[in-house]
């Protein structure tokens, strides 16, 4: 009863409240359902190095729509298990309908709304549009927005040659960096991550799948070397084939990666079987903060004493002088002159430290006298604070390995800690402590996963690729040796961006250039996968088979990613038109237009042009058919259409080009020898021996067609 008075309290509408008092239970005990900041780490699929990710409700000025936009977005991650990135961009588009909204009812939401939210924004159409629908459906108002404008995009298959030529890196520029990988020159960051282009230019990952690699990342596998990944859109890991050509280069950048990044696993592995505390978090807690505070003033003093009677502590030499010691082997002068100082000055300090035998902690003012430091000393925590054994922050710091966050409450809280504490050791007190694990329990930094689902973690810190000490590149910062870091898709994009900047970039200096502008080279991580699907598609993979090669989903995205010239598809055309007019080539196109050539010269050229518009380069030939708007009438199996060995229609083998017939020649041998097995277990005339037996004769009647011409 408390909870439905509290979801009408923030105005939530009547036909939420039974639904959301279901839904709530998804929600981790962390987070507060009427809170209006959410910490959604835990729905981070790759968390890398984040501590939090937040979703901010206060954005949203209208609290009715506030508490719809909490509905929402609960709804979704009890339905869909949404990640925190579609949280957050959901929350974007609802935030420009709250500006339009202003004080009017949720009730009130109609689609004019909508429309003047979206504007021209074409990002907001699909958000706002699922928005409206599950308003509809859940709220009953009557929203049948839709959204009509489509993004513009200047490259892939529908877009301009200008806008496929900027997008597609040159083959060159590629070329330089497997150059690059292996140069010593190369300062051990930009060296690095020109390695990491090496890797993705056979992967075509998308960065954050590049940054979230497994250590054991090259694997061989039924006969071949592929790299195992995590795809973004894809839950699980993968095996992705890559051209066998670049195992070399691939190899090398794998290894010099694993090496370079081997402390960072090692720390990682310490740090999760130490159960360290998660800082961050103590800071927050003014409890937490006087606990680890009054921890460290009781280990640090029962360890350490300022009353060192064995040595005294001279911080212009910093280190501990055992000025009594040096009296009784060489006297007064002796002994002054051995450390190099007055005999004045080393009486004083023999002095001081008889003193501290005897309890009393002397020091030395400006003029070089001695004097008791005592509670009543004007500025005794100044005096305390020089010597090494006092407690501080800087050494709060160094005893727990960890840098102090400057919260204005934790500082305030620690320096009174610390201020008792000086005191007690002024006094040779013991500073009291009692110690509770179930408290720190409460505080053990939780070691994230760099990927995890819906099942838990999926690939942990210490056996990914891409970790590093902390400040492992910094160059205003010693590196941290007590601290990982993942290398995050930010770091990968800001290096990239430094990389090809002005006269002193590592492109520039080491002659990264476009031949196309001859300007320093730039592109982006994305652009390589757009690079690496271009030129799958050149060596003749369908989109099917690039999409299932680069773990994609959508069959349309393919178009967007090719970034084949229109020159460059041209130059293919009339290459195999030329072939066809010299009689060189193989096929049904080729025999109807030497049968129309003989009679009507004109008639066989209108065929020509009209039969081959576009080809598509494959292994064993070129398929004239245009994929895009027919469906492949043989399911894609050019050589199995049906008992006579003819091959299909759209199919032209070029009779010089020596590649196409080693491949007929492999798949003539392959099927003939799948045909022997397939009989020598009984399977003689069943579906599979009948389609390898078309395969063969198909492929043998092209090899002698190639003798014959």
């Amino acid at each position: 009863m408390e909870l439905l008075k509290k979801l009408k309290a923030i105005g939530m509408p009547s036909q939420l409240i039974d639904k959301c008092t279901r839904w709530m239970q998804i929600l981790e005990d962390d987070i507060d359902f009427f809170s209006d900041k959410w910490n959604v780490l835990r729905w981070k699929r790759r968390p890398g190095n984040a501590r939090y990710s937040n979703v901010l409700f206060s954005s949203i000025s209208n609290l009715g729509l506030r508490a719809v936009a909490k509905a929402y977005i609960l709804n979704k991650r009890w339905k869909s298990n949404i990640c925190d990135a579609t949280a957050v961009g959901d929350m974007r588009a609802i935030k420009k309908l709250d500006e339009i909204l202003g004080s009017k009812s949720i009730m009130q939401v109609n689609n004019g709304d909508f429309e003047i939210a979206v504007g021209n924004n074409v990002n907001l159409q699909k958000k706002l549009f699922n928005f409206g629908s599950w308003l509809r459906i859940n709220l009953g108002l009557r929203i049948s927005y839709k959204a009509l404008a489509t993004s513009t995009i200047e490259h892939g298959r529908d877009g301009t040659e200008e806008g496929r030529r900027n997008k597609l890196i040159p083959i060159e520029v590629m070329r330089d960096f497997f150059g690059l990988a292996s140069n010593e020159s190369l300062a051990p960051k930009d060296r690095f991550f020109i390695n990491a282009i090496v890797l993705n230019s056979a992967m075509g990952g998308r960065v954050g799948e590049l940054a979230s690699l497994p250590v054991d990342c090259l694997v061989f596998h039924e006969g071949a070397w592929v790299l195992r990944l995590f795809p973004e859109k894809v839950e699980g890991q993968t095996l992705r084939l890559f051209p066998q050509d670049l195992l070399p280069a691939v190899k090398s950048a794998v290894e010099f990666l694993k090496n370079l990044t081997v402390g960072g696993r090692r720390i990682a592995r310490k740090r999760k079987e130490s159960s360290a505390v998660d800082w961050y978090k103590v800071w927050k807690s003014p409890e937490a903060t006087e606990y680890y505070a009054r921890r460290f003033c009781h280990e640090w003093t029962t360890s350490f004493s300022i009353f060192t009677p064995d040595a005294v502590w001279v911080g212009k030499r910093n280190q501990f002088i055992d000025f009594v010691g040096v009296q009784r082997r060489l006297g007064i002068n002796g002994g002054a002159k051995y450390i190099g100082v007055s005999a004045r000055h080393f009486k004083r300090q023999v002095n001081r430290q008889m003193a501290l035998k005897e309890g009393v902690y002397y020091s030395l003012d400006s003029n070089w006298r001695s004097f008791p430091v005592t509670l009543d000393t004007p500025n005794w925590r100044e005096v305390l604070l020089v010597h090494p054994h006092s407690v501080s922050f800087n050494r709060f710091e160094q005893f727990y390995q960890m840098r102090f966050r400057h919260h204005k409450t934790a500082t305030s809280i620690v320096r009174k800690i610390f201020d008792v504490c000086l005191s007690d050791q002024l006094l040779k007190k013991s500073f009291p402590f009692t110690y509770d694990a179930n408290f720190e329990g409460e505080f053990h930094k939780q070691i994230e996963p760099v990927i995890r689902d819906g099942t838990g973690a999926v690939l942990e810190v210490e056996d990914a690729l891409m970790v590093l000490p902390r400040f492992f590149f910094h160059t205003s910062f010693n590196t941290d040796l007590a601290n990982y870091t993942m290398v995050s898709r930010a770091q990968f994009c800001y290096w990239l961006a430094d990389a090809a900047k002005g006269l002193d970039s590592v492109f520039s200096k080491y002659n990264v250039i476009d031949p196309r502008t001859g300007n320093v080279a730039t592109f982006t991580w994305h652009d390589i996968r757009h690079w690496l699907n271009t030129v799958y598609k050149q060596g003749g993979l369908t989109d099917l088979q690039v999409n299932a090669l680069l773990s994609r989903k959508s069959l349309a995205q393919a178009r967007v990613y090719d970034q084949t010239l229109a020159i460059d598809r041209s130059k293919v055309v009339q290459d195999l038109l030329t072939s066809i007019r010299q009689d060189k080539a193989i096929g049904q196109i080729q025999e109807t237009y030497n049968i129309l050539g003989m009679t009507d010269r004109q008639t066989a050229e209108q065929y020509l042009k009209a039969a081959v518009r576009i080809v598509n380069p494959m292994p064993h030939g070129g398929c004239t058919l245009d994929l895009a708007l027919k469906t492949c009438r043989h399911s894609l199996s050019c050589l199995s259409v049906n008992e006579r060995g003819d091959c299909c229609e759209s199919l032209v083998v070029d009779v010089e080009n020596e590649g196409q017939f080693i491949e007929l020649k492999k798949i003539n041998d392959d099927a003939n020898t799948i045909r022997e097995y397939i009989q020598a277990n009984g399977g003689e005339g069943g579906h599979q021996d009948v389609h390898f037996s078309r395969v063969a004769r198909s492929t043998a009647r092209l090899l002698e067609v190639r003798q014959l011409k």
